[in-house]
C-alpha cells in the first residue's frame, strides 16, 4: 500500500514535470490536428484510406493524450505539479485568466468524456458542455508554454525552457502521404525523461 504524503517534490523536479507535460501536449495536439484540421486533412485522405481504422483511432489516441496532458498542467490536488501553484510559489507576475478559462473546458472533457464516464452526461454532450475549440486548446498549450518558459528563466529555477517540437507531426504526415522530405534532418532527440 502506498502511503499518502503532502510533501511536494523539489521545485526543479516539479518544473521539469511541467516542461514534459507541455512538450507532450503540444506534440499530441500537432499530430491530432494534422488528422482533423481542414488545412491538412484533405491532403492526407488518400494515404489514410488504406489503413483507415488505424488512422481513425490514432487520431483519437492523440486527442485523448492531449487532453490528459493539458489537464495535468493545472491538476488540482495539493501534491500535484500545478502551473498556477508554481507561478505563485516563485512570485512570478503573470495573468492566468485565459489559461484558467480554457482549463475549465478541458476539465469537462477530461472528467466526463475520458476519465470518468457516467450515465449522467453522454460522450457527445461532454463536448457540447465544454464548448472548447481546437484554437482555444492550442492557445492554452502555447500560453502554458510561455509561462513555463518564464518560470524556467526565473532566478530560483534557472532551467532550459520547454522545447515545442513539430517533428513528430511532420514525420506522421510524411508517413501518411509517402512524401518524406529527404533533405530534412529527421533525427530528433528523444523527449527528456524517457
Amino acid at each position: 500500500m502506498v502511503e499518502s504524503s503532502d510533501e511536494l517534490l523539489p521545485l526543479n523536479e516539479r518544473v521539469e514535470n511541467l516542461k514534459k507535460l507541455v512538450e507532450r501536449a503540444y506534440i499530441f495536439y500537432s499530430c491530432w490536428w494534422l488528422y482533423e484540421g481542414a488545412e491538412t486533412r484533405g491532403g492526407m485522405l488518400n494515404g489514410m484510406q488504406e489503413h483507415s481504422e488505424f488512422y481513425r483511432f490514432d487520431s483519437h489516441a492523440h486527442f485523448c493524450s492531449m487532453i490528459v496532458h493539458c489537464y495535468a498542467l493545472m491538476d488540482k490536488p495539493r501534491s500535484a505539479t500545478n502551473l498556477s501553484k508554481i507561478a505563485k510559489e516563485i512570485k512570478l507576475p503573470c495573468d492566468l485568466t485565459p489559461i484558467n478559462a480554457t482549463h475549465k473546458k478541458v476539465a469537462v472533457i477530461r472528467n466526463n468524456a475520458i476519465g470518468h464516464r457516467s450515465r449522467q452526461l453522454s460522450y457527445n454532450n461532454s463536448f457540447e458542455r465544454a464548448g472548447v475549440t481546437a484554437s482555444e486548446i492550442k492557445n492554452y498549450i502555447l500560453g502554458c508554454h510561455h509561462i513555463i518558459s518564464e518560470i524556467c528563466k526565473h532566478g530560483h529555477v534557472g532551467m532550459r525552457p520547454p522545447q515545442l517540437n513539430d517533428l513528430p507531426a511532420q514525420q506522421l504526415e510524411a508517413l501518411i502521404t509517402g512524401k518524406a522530405d529527404t533533405s530534412q534532418d529527421w533525427i530528433s532527440s528523444p523527449i527528456s525523461g524517457e
